[in-house]
C-alpha cells in the first residue's frame, strides 16, 4: 500500500524536530492533527462499543514503513491489552 508523500514528509520533518515516536497511537494523534481532513480517512476509528482501536491494512503499512525508516518499533495499543 502506497503512503502518501504528505505523510511521509510529515514524519520527517517531526524527526527532524527531534520528535521520536515509541508507541502508535501517540504517533497517529499527531498525524491527526498536522494533516488535513482530507487525509484523516486513511486512519482507523475505535470500534463503537469497545473503544478498542483495530489497525487497518494502511496503519499496518505506515508502522512498518516507520520501522524501516527509523529502526524503532512502535509500542500498539494491544501489546498492554494481555
Amino acid at each position: 500500500m502506497q503512503i502518501p508523500d504528505r505523510i511521509r514528509d510529515e514524519l520527517a520533518l517531526a524527526e527532524t524536530h527531534g520528535l521520536r515516536f515509541r508507541e502508535w497511537m501517540i504517533m497517529k494523534k499527531y498525524l491527526l492533527r498536522v494533516l488535513p481532513p482530507k487525509m484523516r480517512t486513511h486512519f482507523s476509528t475505535r470500534d463503537s462499543h469497545t473503544k478498542r482501536q483495530h489497525l487497518n491494512e494502511f496503519e499496518n503499512c505506515l508502522i512498518e514503513y516507520y520501522r524501516a525508516q527509523t529502526g524503532n518499533r512502535l509500542r500498539l495499543p494491544h501489546d498492554d491489552a494481555e
